[in-house]
């Protein structure tokens, strides 16, 4: 298939699968009882949780910075700020073309390779799913995401598995296993050629950024920016909950709850988490807390909408600041 058709469907496939969720989360909305409950809201706890998001952006380029060090010892703080809140603004644009973004900044702008800064991406999402893994461990004890994920998920699971579904599984693994076999046993000629030479070096770059973690100097340090973006994103959701007056009584554990969840949403493949986050959310909201479509609507609009603005903003402004320092630099040379 031509790649300029290949991406306009894959464009056009995203795009419908956004608007179909907003529909689902949006049909039968009363939208004067919307609107009063966006009015109701104090946005200076809103300006706050996008302070919190702002904060969190930066400390994620500087704890990015960590990994990059023993590759170049001499890559710039803002260089990684910058890159960082530019990735945001394009997986707005583009889905999923944040991290090639801000590999591709960081490698303009650094003696970072684009594929050993990638293979750097690659420990950031482990850190990231073990940080998370280890936050739904504790949130199935502590709050009533136990009772959700076993009611909701595991339950109908549990009850649509089957003798048939179980042979699916095992013959899609027989067809892994036999599909991998082959490149195993010529891999030295797929090493020769010319395509798989250059994927293999691909791999090695990627492999090359993820030793390159394991040579940090600041590896406490790195663990403690991790921590601190964690917190920022539950004080986001908290802030929240403080702007909206309909959902104050929710807790602090709550709002790890609704942040997890939030986190799925933004998981999910669809721009910028549209459709997606405010389904998921609100799914949640209404069942296990007893708040009403609506009010967990609007709650779940304000809370995704200020960090897409909050994005957009601070990724516009990164971009211009970049091109500033680009230019400013290539004059200093001559």
């Amino acid at each position: 298939m031509n790649p300029k058709i290949k991406s306009i469907l894959k464009y056009v496939s995203v795009s419908v699968l956004t608007l179909f969720l907003l529909y689902l989360a949006f049909r039968g909305m009363d939208w004067n009882s919307f609107v009063e409950g966006l009015r109701s809201c104090n946005y200076w706890w809103i300006f706050a949780a996008m302070a919190a998001g702002v904060l969190g952006t930066v400390l994620r380029g500087l704890r990015w910075r960590l990994l990059l060090l023993p590759i170049d010892s001499k890559v710039r703080r803002v260089d990684c700020c910058n890159a960082y809140a530019v990735c945001y603004l394009s997986n707005i644009a583009v889905l999923r073309s944040g991290e090639l973004v801000r590999c591709g900044m960081i490698a303009d702008s650094s003696k970072v390779p684009f594929k050993d800064s990638l293979g750097s991406v690659m420990v950031e999402r482990a850190w990231d799913i073990l940080v998370s893994a280890l936050m739904l461990v504790a949130m199935f004890f502590l709050t009533p995401f136990g009772g959700f994920m076993v009611e909701h998920i595991w339950n109908p699971f549990v009850a649509s598995f089957s003798t048939k579904t179980l042979f699916m599984v095992i013959a899609l693994v027989v067809l892994l296993v036999l599909a991998i076999l082959p490149v195993v046993r010529y891999m030295e000629r797929i090493r020769r050629s010319r395509i798989g030479g250059k994927v293999i070096d691909f791999i090695k770059g990627m492999i090359n950024g993820v030793k390159a973690a394991f040579k940090m100097k600041h590896g406490f340090l790195f663990v403690f920016y991790t921590i601190l973006v964690q917190l920022l994103y539950w004080l986001e959701v908290v802030f929240v909950i403080h702007a909206f007056p309909a959902v104050s009584h929710l807790t602090g554990m709550d709002a790890l709850f609704i942040m997890m969840l939030g986190l799925v949403g933004w998981a999910i493949p669809v721009q910028g988490g549209f459709g997606a986050y405010h389904v998921i959310v609100s799914m949640a909201l209404v069942p296990i807390y007893g708040i009403d479509q609506q009010t967990a609507l609007v709650f779940a609009t304000i809370s995704h909408e200020a960090q897409i603005v909050q994005m957009i903003l601070v990724g516009l402004a990164a971009l211009a600041f970049s091109v500033y320092l680009r230019n400013r630099r290539q004059n200093i040379k001559r």
